[in-house]
Parts: C-alpha cells; structure tokens; sequence
C-alpha cells in the first residue's frame, strides 16, 4: 500500500504543471533516462509545463552533449528574443511578456521532447491547432504539444 502511494504521488509530481509563485526561479532539467520504457519518456524537459508571472526566470539545466533548448515561432510572443541554447550545464532565461513560449529539444523533439511555458494570464485562442499544424515537427512533437495545451486548459 505505501508503494503504491509513492507511486501516485511521484506521478502526480511528473503530471502536473509546476506553478510558480511570485519572485521564484524554475529550474527545468533536460533528461536522459535510459530505463525508460519509450523515447518519449526517455527524452524529455522536466518539469514540462511551467506558469510564470511576467519577469519571472527559468534556468535551463543540462543542455550538453546532445541536449538543446530552442524556441517554437508557433508558440513565441513576437517581440520576445528568441532562445537557442547549446553546450551549456545552466543558462538563466527571462521571460518578460505575457504569453505562450513553446521549446523544444532539437534532437530529440522528434520523440515528444518539448516544455510550455505559460507567462502571465493569455487568452486561450481558438488558433492552437493552426500553430500546431504550422510548426516544422513530427507528429509526436506535435501530439506532445497537444497533451501540453489540453493539460494547461484543464488546470484552470
């Protein structure tokens, strides 16, 4: 029974978006895990779905050897700088307007390797599925994008 609640609640851990409250840094590490039953769960950010106020920073972890952090242009408000990190153990990222910010891992976004990060309070469009659509992906980068979007909905 105690196994069984440790697992529910690692779970929950891994499924639920991780909130930031005020003034708070996120680290979101790039994972590699070679025990993992899929690609998709081999490869991936953790956490993958972030909320942060306008101002607000993430520091990327991990992004050596094959692991890269890069912006999507489907899910990136226009006037913020894009982000493209390579070879770096830590990199500290602003974001600074209210948004969506969509990143993926350039090698590995083919198997679902992709991160969220909602900034303020956006409206929800109806034009989600046109940006996925839009985006230069794999169906499962995309598909990961979806479970992205629909889990960020059902938190509200």
């Amino acid at each position: 029974m105690r196994k069984l609640a440790l697992a529910a609640a690692t779970m929950a851990l891994i499924m639920n978006p991780f909130w930031a409250t005020a003034d708070q840094t996120i680290e979101v590490d790039q994972i590699t895990d070679p025990g993992a039953r899929s690609a998709h769960e081999m490869f991936r950010f953790s956490p993958d779905l972030v909320k942060l106020d306008p101002g607000e920073k993430l520091i990327f972890l991990n992004s050596r050897s094959h692991h890269t952090v890069h912006s999507i242009p489907q899910f990136w408000p226009e006037q913020a700088p894009k982000v493209a990190i390579s070879n770096k153990p830590r990199v500290e990222v602003a974001l600074e307007q209210e948004g969506f910010y969509g990143f993926t891992c350039r090698r590995h976004g083919t198997y679902g390797m992709t991160l969220l990060v909602v900034v303020g309070n956006p409206e929800i469009g109806a034009d989600f599925e046109e940006r996925i659509d839009a985006m230069r992906a794999s169906s499962r980068e995309k598909a990961s994008f979806r479970a992205l979007i629909e889990r960020y909905r059902g938190s509200l």
